[in-house]
């Protein structure tokens, strides 16, 4: 990027479990201190649930401006719990967004399933975009990986989504190709997901993979960690067959860097 482009990263469904979160922290935390510049570092935690992912954030890096947002109305009251109110958030560094309808754009999404629908407006005003997801079973498509994580920027009634989830996730993915995708895998949900039962159904990888093919990239996660072909996945050959990415991964260049 050079200015004075904008990034919005998609830092994930940050859900509220211990096991998630600290890994994107710190990687985003790291991110932020490896770049040459004073200029704010923006940080939109959309979608997140209630972490304390914008206090961490804000502590590390004073120069941060992190907006958290989530259409899911039950966690309002949440928010505020744990916030104790909007002086908290806001002496924190963190603006927390409720889904004032003036904060979506309604976008010609140009998909089969997926036509008008509204967008967090900050996704449509960015350079570049780059998705941070987390890998999780997900008990409706098998897996939630790069392309499912896009429903957090989306307004209305996502549960419509689900009646084609696999349609509904090739729509959203071509009309959101990110710049970059970093899946952390460093601790990956193996059932009972998107939400989890215990952390029995966890599994401890440390790994982190990334591309710039967001089809190669749930090919491989989904298969590495889950053994699912694309076969089993039907998302992903529909969107191998719009020209989204390629489901080959094997023949993709990979370099592995082992990290302290």
């Amino acid at each position: 990027m050079t200015p004075p482009e904008r990034a919005a990263p998609r830092l994930s469904r940050l859900w509220s479990r211990r096991w998630e979160y600290p890994f994107v922290t710190q990687r985003v935390i790291q991110f932020a201190q490896q770049q040459n510049s004073d200029a704010p570092f923006r940080v939109l935690d959309a979608g997140s649930g209630v972490t304390f992912f914008p206090y961490y954030i804000r502590k590390e890096v004073p120069r941060s401006e992190i907006t958290c947002f989530d259409s899911n109305t039950s966690y309002h009251p949440m928010f505020a719990a744990v916030n104790k109110g909007i002086d908290a958030i806001r002496a924190a560094g963190a603006d927390v967004i409720l889904p004032d309808p003036d904060m979506f754009r309604e976008v010609d999404l140009g998909g089969v399933m997926l036509k008008s629908w509204p967008v967090f407006t900050p996704f449509l005003e960015a350079d570049k975009i780059i998705n941070l997801p987390i890998a999780k079973h997900h008990g409706l498509c098998g897996v939630t990986l790069g392309m499912k994580n896009w429903y957090g920027i989306l307004g209305g009634q996502r549960s419509r989504l689900h009646q084609q989830i696999h349609q509904s996730l090739v729509d959203l993915a071509g009309f959101m190709l990110p710049t970059l995708t970093i899946m952390d895998c460093y601790r990956i949900l193996l059932r009972n997901g998107p939400t989890g039962g215990n952390l029995e159904d966890v599994a401890l990888k440390k790994t982190v993979v990334a591309g710039t093919d967001p089809v190669a990239l749930d090919a491989y996660v989904a298969k590495a960690y889950w053994d699912l072909d694309p076969e089993r996945l039907p998302y992903l050959q529909l969107a191998a067959t719009r020209g989204l990415g390629t489901l080959e991964f094997e023949r993709l260049p990979v370099k592995v860097r082992q990290l302290s």
